[in-house]
């Protein structure tokens, strides 16, 4: 039998939650006496910590919990900003010890997420997880995520582990086994060895002890990163305030035994599985003394740490975020012993108040001799908000980084906002407040840091990222896009920061995230989608985001707001719906991503008017997350939401290896065979090619691999993508002529072949020739739709390109009889042997080179076929309305 410990402790003071709980002696004695039906000790209140300025959370007591449910409190955006008044939800956060087993399993530290504990025989245990906001009125679905801490046992014990009623998802059936650490000897996460097993419920069993910790019958949700817009289904809610629950299954209604029967087998019901149980084992690596004091989350908390995925905790942002600015001090003071500082620049190193620190030049100080050369800096203080910047012009301009506090959470914690750039370009100047009437950035409004230097002659790349907490993997995408910006070594590195100011939120929602929750923030609400009428006390990051979007306007060239998916596997972009010569843009930048990473797919992105405005039945829809607002509020083109499966890649793209010396290392080597397990490594390597793609769209890449490709330049990569897009549209719109008139033209007429065709083509009327179209099942594309289609491709141009290019099946192909091929010189249309115009890209299970499935071959590089069988003189892509190379 278990113990549970500090049942209703503050989750952001785990040492003041530890106070509370008895001493080691007290637990094993009442281990020895408590029945089984007394081992869950009434909750009691505890006193808010001081020294965070927070409430209590809300007494625990399921009494009171009933009592709440019965008449639910919506804390929803309907309630206005004038009569709302923030709730903490309680703190379900706890410890257990097991005397049998010795063994203690803990969530009490940051992004912890485990309410219960059962054991079921010698190290065999049944876990739960809580809900987003679980045991408050506006609790949700969403229990995806658990992380938790285990010490005691034997060393090289096997442990096996049930998470009963774990919400439905794809991910846990992708060869899924949960990550894990050991501190201090193993600090890194990796994926534990062997195969889960996976039981789908048609209902969520109870959690003993919490009553209301059950699914509640609400209709689905889209959402960005849970159903993918117009494919796929969505297994999760959306954050919606509960209802009281009726009719849940027992606490029993599991099992622990791998052998067991799924339900929800049959084909009527397989859509109806909501949650899961998912069972693993686990070798306790190293036998670590079971302290009763809950783990800190920290390297110098020992402990085993097992977790759905690989973590980002709030904390472990702050510890990079101290990393991250102590390197660029770093190298930009080796940086500055080497250069020659012109003669209108001096370092001088300014104390802030709250100890920030910032170097920076300005003509109003004392110049330096001309060709002296600075050989040291002194710094005055350190602290969260500290500032870094070198202060030399030219070609080597250093590293500028900047942080300070965008604005503060529901809960209070610090939302950053960095700012990475070099100094050429950088005026005398302070940026402006964001937002002076509501105080944004919060740190500078206060006067507690300054704002950065503003830029002349350089566009604004706005990144962000974790506003679903759970979705780890956005966390470390940004990694990779941070580290990369602040590698002073690499001459692409530095083109970005000589051409770019990044404004760069890593975590939107550190509420959430230290919870454990897995999509909402502690006031059960989707923030993403919040952004098209967000509130500034409801929903503070969500405005302060959409606020410096609208602050810096037409100057920002790129936005992505970086999260993973649950149902999907691979690497993909959302975009946005709009004109043709846009959406080549789009798709531009998307291509050039992908030629930079094995790991993105091209053909599994998203730009389609219907993913933009989607709307589940609940109400909730896809224009009000962050893509989208950016690009109909602010104008942004270039604005993306990324999306990566937790725990594998789909395909593999043959990523010209760079040999340069300042490429970094997995630049130089190719991806393995499929499949591939995604880890921090891969993530990271996305990020970066997200900088790259940049680089090369703007034709700034020192180091381009576009130069080894068939495309040769960005302006040949746009006009194949003009052309794929022009044969897709002719193909779409023959499908639609054949399907309302080719009957009526056979009939009428004795042509065939290509005379029919035409004949097909221009039996279409101005009416039923759309200006706007959505690509779908391309051999090459991603869904796509844009408009102007009547002047991108005329009826004529549509004919000649069909007369160009092969039929891939019907209804084209019966206008040939038995000839597979149109008269234009047999030109394939396949685009790859698989059908899927996945000729650079290796798919799961098959090669490369032949589409045969086999599982171990090695990936050859193939590049992407050319449809089109003849070159245009004329490309129809306007110079001016398209950014492409020269």
């Amino acid at each position: 039998m278990g113990l549970r410990h500090s049942t209703c402790s503050q989750e952001s003071s785990p040492k003041e939650a530890s106070s509370q709980r008895p001493s080691v002696e007290g637990h094993r004695d009442a281990s020895q006496h408590t029945p089984k039906s007394s081992i869950f000790p009434s909750r009691q209140e505890l006193t808010p910590d001081p020294s965070r300025n927070e409430p209590s959370d809300v007494p625990c007591e399921t009494t009171k919990s009933h009592a709440h449910a019965a008449h639910p409190t919506v804390q929803g955006p309907q309630v206005s900003d004038a009569y709302w008044v923030f709730q903490r939800p309680p703190n379900n956060q706890r410890t257990f010890y097991f005397k049998e087993d010795n063994l203690e399993f803990s969530s009490q530290f940051d992004s912890g997420n485990l309410i219960q504990v059962e054991r079921v025989d010698a190290f065999q245990y049944r876990m739960y997880t809580a809900m987003d906001c679980g045991n408050a009125p506006w609790q949700t679905n969403n229990r995806q995520w658990f992380h938790f801490s285990v010490r005691g046992g034997s060393k090289d014990a096997i442990v096996t582990i049930c998470f009963v009623g774990m919400a439905h998802s794809n991910m846990f059936t992708y060869d899924w086994m949960p990550v894990m650490a050991v501190v201090p000897t193993r600090p890194q996460y990796s994926r534990i060895t062997g195969k889960a097993h996976v039981e789908a419920l048609e209902t969520m069993p109870e959690t003993p002890g919490y009553p209301l910790l059950v699914h509640k019958p609400v209709l689905k949700d889209d959402a960005d990163s849970d159903r993918g817009g117009d494919e796929g289904n969505n297994d999760v809610d959306d954050g919606s305030p509960a209802t009281t629950s009726t009719g849940a299954t027992g606490g029993t209604a599991f099992s622990i035994s791998p052998m067991s029967k799924a339900s929800g087998t049959g084909t009527k019901k397989k859509k109806k599985n909501v949650a899961m149980n998912l069972t693993f084992n686990f070798k306790i690596e190293a036998e670590i003394s079971v302290t009763y004091t809950p783990p800190q989350g920290r390297p110098d908390a020992p402990a085993i740490y097992i977790a759905s995925n690989h973590p980002y905790s709030y904390s472990t942002l702050q510890c990079n975020l101290a990393t991250w600015q102590e390197e660029a001090l770093r190298s930009s003071a080796m940086q500055e012993s080497s250069v020659q500082v012109p003669d209108y620049v001096v370092l001088r190193s300014i104390s802030e108040e709250g100890g920030a620190t910032e170097s920076h030049c300005r003509s109003s100080l004392t110049k330096a001799p001309a060709g002296s050369s600075v050989k040291s800096k002194k710094r005055v203080g350190s602290s969260k908000t500290d500032n870094v910047a070198l202060s030399y012009g030219g070609a080597h301009s250093g590293i500028y980084f900047h942080r300070e506090v965008l604005c503060k959470s529901l809960e209070g914690r610090d939302i950053t906002l960095l700012t990475i750039s070099d100094c050429s370009g950088m005026t005398l100047e302070r940026a402006h407040l964001i937002s002076k009437e509501d105080g944004l950035p919060y740190s500078s409004a206060l006067g507690q840091t300054e704002r950065p230097f503003s830029f002349s002659g350089k566009q604004y790349v706005v990144l962000t990222a974790r506003v679903h907490p759970g979705e780890c993997p956005g966390s470390h995408l940004m990694h990779g896009c941070i580290d990369f910006l602040l590698n002073c070594t690499d001459s692409r590195a530095a083109a970005l920061r000589r051409n770019f100011v990044f404004y760069i939120v890593p975590m939107l929602n550190p509420d959430g995230v230290v919870r454990g929750h897995s999509r909402v923030d502690s006031n059960g609400v989707d923030l993403n989608r919040m952004y098209r009428d967000p509130s500034p006390k409801q929903h503070p990051a969500p405005y302060a985001v959409l606020a410096l979007l609208r602050s810096l306007g037409s100057h920002v060239t790129l936005f992505i707001d970086m999260h993973a998916h649950a149902n999907k596997r691979g690497t993909f972009l959302y975009g946005n719906s709009m004109g043709w010569v846009n959406q080549i843009e789009n798709l531009l930048y998307a291509k050039l991503v992908a030629l930079n990473t094995p790991y993105l797919d091209f053909r599994r992105c998203n730009f389609s008017e219907a993913n933009m405005f989607a709307a589940g039945k609940s109400g909730k829809r896809k224009d009000s997350s962050s893509r989208v607002v950016a690009f109909t509020e602010t104008g942004i083109v270039h604005s993306y939401t990324i999306e990566t499966s937790h725990v594998m890649a789909d395909t593999l793209n043959q990523v010209i290896p760079m040999t340069s010396c300042q490429a970094e290392q997995l630049d130089t080597t190719l991806p393995s065979p499929l499949p591939v397990m995604h880890s921090p490594a891969t993530f990271r390597d996305t990020g970066r090619a997200m900088l790259l793609g940049l680089l090369d769209i703007k034709g700034m890449n020192p180091i381009s691999r576009l130069t080894f490709t068939q495309f040769h330049s960005t302006r040949g990569l746009a006009l194949w993508l003009q052309r794929q897009l022009q044969i897709e549209s002719a193909e779409m719109l023959f499908t639609q002529a054949f399907k309302k008139h080719g009957k009526e033209v056979q009939a009428t007429t004795s042509e065939s072949g290509d005379a029919l065709l035409a004949a097909v083509m221009k039996s279409l009327t101005a009416e039923e020739y759309p200006d706007k179209i959505t690509i779908k099942g391309a051999r090459l594309l991603p869904r796509t739709t844009f408009s102007g289609v009547r002047s991108f491709v005329p009826l004529e141009t549509a004919i000649m390109l069909l007369l160009q290019t092969a039929p891939t099946g019907p209804p084209r192909s019966v206008l040939y009889g038995s000839s597979s091929g149109a008269t234009a010189n047999g030109a394939t249309a396949g685009g790859g042997t698989d059908g899927k115009g996945g000729g650079d890209t290796q798919r799961r299970g098959t090669s490369p080179a032949t589409g045969i499935n086999n599982g171990n071959s090695g990936p050859n590089v193939i590049p992407p076929a050319v449809i089109a069988t003849r070159r245009r003189s004329k490309p129809n892509v306007t110079p001016e309305s398209t950014r492409v190379e020269v």
